[in-house]
C-alpha cells in the first residue's frame, strides 16, 4: 500500500485524518512554490546589487592597495558603470518594476546581453603573463588586450596601481577568479537570473499539475508532469552552476548560490522520486486484476509488487540525495521572508521518510499475504456492528478467500450457522451467554477483548468444524461493503427486486434476512451479493482502485479490518502497524470500553454511546470518573429489529494497579443458564476456563472483577429499552506515575463514540466524536 501521501499514516490518499502529515507531493509542491522562483531570482539579485567592498574582498585574497586614486566607488563604476560599457537601449529598472513587469524585464535584459558590447573605456586593462611579478615584486605594468571578435564583452583590469604580497597570502590564486566572477557575472547573470525563474516557475506549475493528477488518479499524467519538471530543474541547476555555484562558491558571498543550487538539485531528485513513484501507482492500480479469475487475462502479481520494490528503491535513494543537500544549506542563506517555509519543511522531512520507508515494508506484506510462490487461504469475519461483540461485532456470516501464485484462487461465503452445525463437541460457552445458547460454537468465540487471542480460537473451531486449515482471520464490519459501493457503484438484486447501494447496504441485507421469504438459508442474499461485489471489484479501474486503497487504509486506522496470522512475521507486522486488534500495553494511563450485545437484535445501530471522562490529581493519586451512557433511538421504526430491548454486557480495562471506588447506575438482570452444566455431557474450553477461574462477583458494587491483557478489569450490565437513556459511573484510582505523560483509550472496533469526552484538572481537552484510538498528552 502506498501513500504519496502516507499507512497511518503508511497512507494512500487518505479519505480522512486528524493527523497533520500533509502527502509528499504537495509538501514539495508547496515547499519549492514558495522557494524556487522568488528566491533564486532574490539571491541573483541581492549579489548582483551586493553592498559588499570590493576593496575589502580584494584585500581578502590577499592584494595590497599602493595607489589611493583607486578608491571603492572608482572601482565600482568600472565594473558597473553601463555608459561606459555603452550598453545601447539600456532602460533603467528598480525593483518595484520588475516584480510588476516580470516577464518583459527578463525578456529586455536577455536582449540586451545578445547585442555585442564594445569596449571604449581606454583605462580598462587587462594584465599580461609578463606583468606579473614574483618574490617581493613590484607594480604591476600593463598592456591593453583587444577584445575577442567572437565575443565583443569587455576584459576588464583593475590591476593597475596594485601589488600583492604572495609571501604573506595563500590565497593569491584566487584573485584572478575573484575578478573574472564578477565580470562573468555582472555581465552574464541578468540574462540567466530570468531563465532560471522561469524555468523554477515552470517546475512548480508542473509539481502541482502532477499533483492535480494524482488527485484525480491519472498516474499516466503526473508521471509525465514529474518528468516535466524534473527537466525544469535539471535546466536551472545548468544555470546556476554556469554561472558559479561551483568555483565561486569559494568566495564568502557567494555562498547564497549553493544553497540556490541545492535547492535546485533537491527539486530535481523530489520530482524524480514523484515521477517513478507515479509510474508505480498507474501499476499497481490495476491489482484488481487479481482478484480475476480469468487467468488470460490476469497482470502477475509479482511484475506489480516488483515493479513497486524498483520505484520505491529508486524513490529512496533520491530521498536520501535531497535530504543531503537541503541539510547542507545555511538557513541564514535564505531569505528572512522564506525561512520559515524551508526550515517547516527540513522539519517534515522525516514524515517524508517514513512515508517511503512504509511503503516499502508495506509492499513486502503485500507480497507474503497473496503468496507470490504459495498456497495462502484467509478465514473473512463480516462482523455486524447492529450488534455488538467484543471484536467487532456478531459474525453471522464468514467467508473463505484462497490466493495461489500470487492471484485468486478462489473465494465464497456462507452462513456461520451452517458451518456451526459440523461441530460435534458440546462445548460451554461463557458465562453471559449461557441464557441464549446451550452450546459455544465458532459464531460466538470471539469473546475476548484482545483480537489475536480471539482469532486464534476462532481458527481452532473452523478447523474442526471444516476439516481444513487457514493462514489467518480477516475481521471486516459494514462499512467496508458501503464505502466500496460507493466507488464502484451500486448492485443490482433482480430475483430479490432490489438495489444495493451504499446507503441501503446494510439496512436491506439485514431486513431479507430477518423477513426474508427464504427463511431455511436467510443469509442467501450474502452468498448471491459477494460474487457481484467481486466483480465490480476486478473490474473498477485505476482510479477506483486507488480509492478503494483509501477506503481499505481508513479502515485499518478505525479498526473496521483487523488481521490476524499465523506466520509470526506477518502478525508482528500487524501488531506494529497498528492493525492486530491487540490489547495495547502502554505505560501510559490506559482506558477501553468494551461492549456486548446479548439478544439484544440489532439495536446497537440505533443506540448511541456516549463517554464522559474526568480525572485529576489528589495528593499523591489520579482520580477517574467515567460516565458510559447509553441511548436507545428505537422503539417506532419501520424495521422492527431495531425496536427491541439491547441489553449489554460492558467490559472495562483499566491499569492494573488502579484501584476501584465505585460504580453506579448498572443493572442486575437475572439470567439463567439454559443447562445445568454441573450433569451433563458438556466439556469446558480449557482457554476459557482458564479465563474465567479469575472472574469474581463483587457484591458490594454488583459488578464483575477480572484481568485480562494485564489489565485490570470490570463487567457490568447495562439494559437500556427503546426511547430511553441509561448512564453508568465508574470511579477509581491509580498512583501517580512520573514517567506517566499520556492517557490512551483504545477504541473498541465497531463501536463509535458519538460523543467523547475528557477532562484533565478541570479543563476538557477532548470534546468530539471519534472513531479511532486516542493518545491525549498530559501536562500535570
Amino acid at each position: 500500500m502506498i501513500d504519496v501521501a502516507s499507512p497511518s499514516q503508511t497512507r494512500i490518499l487518505p479519505r480522512k485524518t486528524e493527523t497533520v502529515e500533509e502527502p509528499v507531493v504537495s509538501l514539495a509542491a508547496d515547499f519549492f512554490g514558495s522557494m524556487t522562483g522568488n528566491f533564486i531570482s532574490e539571491t541573483l539579485e541581492s549579489v548582483l546589487n551586493s553592498g559588499h567592498d570590493p576593496l575589502v574582498e580584494l584585500a581578502k585574497v590577499g592584494a595590497v592597495i599602493r595607489n589611493s586614486q583607486l578608491t571603492t566607488n572608482n572601482l565600482r563604476k568600472i565594473i558597473n558603470n553601463r555608459q561606459r560599457l555603452r550598453i545601447n537601449k539600456q532602460p533603467t529598472y528598480n525593483k518595484k518594476q520588475r516584480t510588476e513587469n516580470k516577464d518583459e524585464d527578463f525578456g529586455d535584459v536577455i536582449s540586451q546581453i545578445q547585442t555585442p558590447i564594445r569596449l571604449t573605456a581606454h583605462n580598462l586593462q587587462q594584465p599580461t603573463n609578463e606583468d606579473w611579478q614574483t618574490g617581493s615584486g613590484g607594480y604591476i605594468k600593463s598592456e591593453r588586450i583587444v577584445s575577442s571578435p567572437s565575443l565583443d564583452i569587455p576584459r576588464v583590469s583593475i590591476f593597475k596601481n596594485l601589488k600583492f604580497n604572495f609571501l604573506k597570502s595563500k590565497n593569491y590564486w584566487k584573485l584572478p577568479i575573484f575578478i573574472l566572477g564578477i565580470l562573468g557575472f555582472t555581465i552574464y547573470g541578468f540574462g540567466l537570473k530570468g531563465e532560471i525563474t522561469r524555468n523554477g516557475e515552470l517546475a512548480i506549475s508542473n509539481i502541482k499539475m502532477a499533483q492535480a493528477s494524482l488527485e484525480k488518479f491519472n498516474f499516466s499524467n503526473a508521471a509525465d508532469n514529474f518528468k516535466k519538471s524534473h527537466n525544469n530543474f535539471n535546466q536551472a541547476g545548468r544555470n546556476l552552476n554556469f554561472i558559479g555555484a561551483g568555483i565561486l562558491g569559494n568566495i564568502p558571498w557567494f555562498g547564497e548560490l549553493k544553497s540556490a543550487r541545492n535547492i535546485m538539485e533537491a527539486g530535481k531528485l523530489f520530482t524524480s522520486s514523484g515521477k517513478s513513484l507515479s509510474e508505480a501507482l498507474a501499476l499497481l492500480s490495476r491489482v484488481g486484476s487479481v482478484l480475476d479469475l480469468n487467468e488470460t487475462e490476469k497482470v502477475k502479481p509479482s511484475k506489480i509488487i516488483n515493479q513497486l520494490k524498483i520505484a520505491l528503491e529508486l524513490s529512496s535513494s533520491n530521498f536520501d540525495k535531497a535530504k543531503a543537500l537541503l541539510s547542507d544549506i545555511n538557513d541564514n542563506a535564505i531569505p528572512e521572508d522564506r525561512r520559515k517555509d524551508f526550515i517547516d519543511f527540513k522539519e517534515k522531512l522525516p514524515i517524508l521518510e517514513k512515508t517511503l520507508d512504509d511503503a516499502y515494508k508495506y509492499t513486502g506484506f503485500l507480497e507474503n499475504v497473496i503468496g507470490i510462490d504459495k498456497h495462502k487461504k484467509y478465514l473473512i469475519l463480516f462482523n455486524n456492528y447492529s450488534e455488538l461483540r467484543p471484536t467487532g461485532g456478531f459474525p453471522g456470516t464468514y467467508g473463505i478467500i484462497s490466493f495461489s501464485n500470487g492471484g485468486l484462487e478462489n473465494f465464497f461465503v456462507n452462513d456461520v450457522y451452517n458451518l456451526d452445525g459440523q461441530l460435534k463437541r458440546k462445548i460451554i460457552p461463557p458465562k453471559q451467554l449461557q441464557h441464549i445458547t446451550p452450546t459455544w460454537a465458532m459464531r460466538d468465540v470471539a469473546w475476548f477483548i484482545d483480537f489475536p487471542t480471539s482469532a486464534k480460537k476462532v481458527v481452532e473451531f473452523f478447523e474442526e468444524e471444516s476439516g481444513y486449515g487457514v493462514n489467518g482471520v480477516i475481521a471486516l464490519n459494514p462499512d467496508i461493503i458501503s464505502h466500496i459501493l460507493k466507488v464502484v457503484g451500486p448492485i443490482e438484486m433482480p430475483e430479490y427486486n432490489m438495489t444495493i447501494t451504499a446507503d441501503n447496504f446494510l439496512a436491506s441485507v439485514q431486513e431479507e434476512v430477518e423477513y426474508g421469504d427464504n427463511r431455511a438459508q436467510p443469509k442467501t442474499i450474502i452468498v448471491d451479493l459477494a460474487p457481484r461485489l467481486l466483480d465490480k471489484l476486478y473490474s473498477a479501474d485505476s482510479g477506483q482502485w486507488m480509492e478503494i486503497f483509501s477506503e481499505l487504509v481508513t479502515s485499518l486506522e478505525e479498526k473496521d479490518t483487523m488481521f490476524y496470522f499465523e506466520d509470526k512475521e506477518l502478525e508482528s507486522f500487524a501488531i506494529e502497524e497498528n492493525f492486530g486488534g491487540e490489547i495495547k500495553q502502554t505505560d501510559a494511563d490506559y482506558l477501553t470500553v468494551n461492549l456486548s450485545n446479548i439478544k439484544g437484535s440489532k439495536t446497537d445501530i440505533v443506540t448511541d454511546s456516549f463517554i464522559n471522562i474526568e480525572i485529576r490529581q489528589d495528593n499523591d493519586h489520579i482520580i477517574h470518573k467515567v460516565a458510559i451512557t447509553r441511548k436507545h433511538k428505537g422503539g417506532d421504526h419501520e424495521l422492527d429489529f431495531y425496536n427491541r430491548q439491547n441489553p449489554s454486557y460492558i467490559r472495562v480495562l483499566i491499569p492494573s494497579n488502579a484501584e476501584l471506588l465505585n460504580v453506579s447506575g448498572n443493572d442486575l438482570p437475572r439470567y439463567y443458564p439454559l443447562v445445568d452444566y454441573q450433569n451433563s455431557i458438556f466439556e469446558k474450553d480449557s482457554d476459557l476456563a482458564e479465563f474465567e477461574s479469575g472472574f469474581y462477583f463483587d457484591e458490594t458494587m454488583g459488578v464483575d472483577r477480572f484481568e485480562e491483557g494485564n489489565k485490570n478489569g470490570v463487567g457490568f450490565w447495562v439494559v437500556t429499552d427503546p426511547g430511553k437513556v441509561k448512564t453508568v459511573i465508574l470511579e477509581y484510582s491509580t498512583p501517580i506515575n512520573t514517567n506517566q505523560n499520556s492517557f490512551y483509550f483504545q477504541k473498541q472496533p465497531g463501536l463509535d463514540w458519538k460523543n467523547f469526552k475528557f477532562k484533565w484538572n478541570g479543563q476538557y481537552l477532548i470534546n468530539t466524536e471519534i472513531a479511532k484510538d486516542l493518545d491525549i498528552p498530559l501536562n500535570p
